[in-house]
């Protein structure tokens, strides 16, 4: 699995109601809302682990980005891996379904 993946998503929720779905769906999370001048609203979300999670409400469709390039650096790479496919797990099964659907998902490093 590669270190970021950005998905675009089809929702009808503003930022509070994102906002309010991550911070119960991933309470391991610290969340925070904000504004952007170039991209306009946003949530973001950053857990222990330093897996940091950011959504850009001001884009249509809205776009979600997970960055792991930070996370679990100290495991190895088996170890790294499962623990990435948990977490991608849960936001994919779990967290976007709440907030709407996946349009489009791209993984870089």
């Amino acid at each position: 699995m590669k270190d970021f993946i950005t998905y675009n998503i089809e929702s009808i929720l503003n930022q509070s109601e994102i906002y309010n779905t991550a911070n119960k769906t991933l309470s391991d999370f610290t969340w925070r809302g904000g504004d952007s001048d170039s991209q306009g609203k946003y949530v973001s979300g950053r857990n222990p682990n330093d897996v940091h999670i950011k959504i850009w409400l001001g884009e249509d469709p809205v776009e979600m980005s997970v960055s792991y390039s930070l996370a679990w650096l100290e495991e190895n790479r088996e170890n790294r891996e499962n623990k990435k496919n948990i977490l991608l797990n849960l936001v994919e099964q779990k967290f976007i379904p709440l907030i709407g659907s996946i349009m489009e998902k791209r993984e870089s490093h």
